[in-house]
């Protein structure tokens, strides 16, 4: 007969302990597996929160410039994320805008009044009153700028274009447009799609003593273009959130950093929010990498602990059998392997299955408590951990049977 066989023929004769030994195992195993496993997803869901409470065209990435037509803004910023691809395969169509701060006539100074293009503006802005405009020389103003301004929709606003004039600026003749609707600011805040762009502001500066409203939107760029002075035009590329993954920032922040330097081209600047966005999200990330150990390790020494017992009793009962092996001249070796051997395999045995089963609960917990798309992700720590919690079951058993296995025969 065997060693193989006398161990198989232990495990069924002692059902009981033997299917104990392995559950404790498969619960160690499964628990080692979901500590780095469920850290991996907590710290995934972490970066998709933070990324998701940020506008995703303020964390994309925005090309600016004051000095060049929108054709070579958008030339150059598109030249540059393509160069990226790790960069561009994470970020959404582009929006391009056009702005020019203009001023309209007041009591006694005048006042402040952006006018901007941005494309498809019209689906964001909640209309009021008249329409949205369409031809060149029509504008949609916030109902609190023609309450300023004392007009409706249907009359005409004289744009003053703003000259610089040594430490200051100075107006000039500009351009006369129709009011086509009004639009209410309040409402447009919450919405991402105007990135960067600080549309929607009216107050007075005391210390200035400059009075702002509200932007007014236009259906084209080209009357912004041949004013005189030359407007900010940008070009933001969206981030898309769900796409950026934890083993995607190192690239990422290499690829920002290096946009940021190569942005000078053509006197075009390139901006992002998403380092700053990435450097929240580490804190958290590291408040979470040090919790689910100190919650799960302790579980993971009580099941080796009562293995540790369970082990003990087996090889305890066997200790009749051990007496008889060495008086037959098993050499130490092989008496440890006798005296043992059944939970070993059995930890052998079980491994694979606490490894499967830490993968599912970490799923399912993900799926249920996390946010975002996130899940169990077998990343190297994985299988170290499973080796780890194997040898350490496997330690435990044998320090189990080391004093029934090194018994004399007589005791």
């Amino acid at each position: 007969m065997t060693a193989w066989s006398v161990i198989v023929r232990g495990i069924r004769y002692r059902p009981g302990r033997s299917l104990v030994v392995a559950l404790l195992v498969m619960l160690a195993v499964a628990t080692a597996v979901a500590v780095p496993a469920y850290t991996r997803a907590s710290q995934q869901s972490v970066l998709t929160d933070v990324l998701a409470a940020e506008p995703r065209f303020q964390i994309g990435v925005t090309g600016r410039s004051a000095m060049v037509d929108m054709a070579v803004t958008q030339a150059t910023t598109r030249d540059l994320v393509a160069a990226r691809p790790e960069l561009a395969r994470r970020l959404g169509e582009p929006v391009t805008a056009v702005e020019l701060e203009m001023a309209v006539p007041g009591e006694k100074e005048a006042t402040r009044l952006p006018v901007v293009w941005r494309g498809d503006a019209c689906r964001h802005l909640a209309v009021v009153a008249g329409a949205c405009p369409q031809g060149p020389r029509q504008v949609l103003l916030s109902e609190r700028a023609a309450g300023q301004l004392r007009r409706t929709v249907g009359q005409e606003v004289p744009f003053l274009v703003l000259v610089p004039s040594g430490l200051g600026r100075t107006t000039a003749p500009g351009m006369n447009a129709v009011i086509s609707g009004l639009y209410d600011p309040t409402r447009n805040l919450q919405d991402d799609f105007w990135g960067s762009g600080a549309y929607f502001g009216s107050g007075y500066d005391a210390t200035r003593g400059i009075r702002t409203l509200d932007s007014a939107f236009m259906a084209e760029p080209a009357p912004l273009t041949g004013l005189g002075p030359l407007p900010t035009v940008s070009v933001e590329y969206p981030l898309r959130v769900a796409d950026v993954r934890l083993a995607d920032v190192p690239a990422l922040r290499a690829a920002l950093a290096g946009a940021t330097v190569a942005g000078t081209e053509a006197d075009v600047s390139i901006e992002s929010a998403l380092p700053q966005a990435l450097d929240r999200a580490v804190g958290q990330q590291r408040a979470l990498s040090r919790s689910v150990p100190l919650v799960a390790l302790p579980l993971v020494l009580l099941c080796l602990f009562v293995l540790f017992a369970v082990a003990a009793a087996v090889t305890e009962e066997r200790g009749p059998e051990i007496a008889l092996g060495r008086l037959r001249g098993l050499r130490p070796g092989q008496l440890g392997g006798f005296g043992v051997g059944e939970p070993l395999l059995l930890t052998a045995l079980a491994a694979p299955f606490g490894v499967a089963l830490g993968l599912l609960v970490t799923e399912a917990a993900a799926r249920w408590f996390l946010a975002g798309p996130v899940g169990a992700e077998p990343t190297p720590a994985v299988p170290l951990a499973a080796v780890a919690a194997v040898l350490a079951a496997a330690a435990a058993v044998a320090l189990a049977g080391r004093r029934v296995v090194r018994t004399g025969v007589l005791t």
